[in-house]
């Protein structure tokens, strides 16, 4: 499963990556789809949106070529979904 750039999606937790790692935090998507990265090998790939009340909202920002979803939050590619994209232009 892929989320393309431009997404905008609701996460509903926030998980810290470890001390001294360059990638996360993890982002749990609402829907229970799986996890994101906020930044990947130090290189931001979500932005986060304002919002008054309510979820988290962030935006896929690495364009063109969107994130690919994990089960957990982990920096392991055998993580990795595979399958359906969920979030289309």
């Amino acid at each position: 499963k892929t989320v393309h750039a431009g997404a905008l999606v609701a996460v509903d937790c926030v998980q810290p990556s470890r001390i001294g790692s360059n990638n996360g935090p993890f982002l749990r998507l609402a829907d229970g789809d799986g996890w994101l990265f906020e930044k990947k090998h130090g290189e931001q790939m979500m932005r986060r949106e304002a919002v008054e009340q309510g979820l988290w909202a962030y935006r896929v920002n690495n364009a063109p070529v969107g994130l690919g979803l994990r089960a957990h939050p982990t920096t392991s590619s055998e993580e990795r979904y595979d399958g359906d994209i969920i979030f289309p232009h």
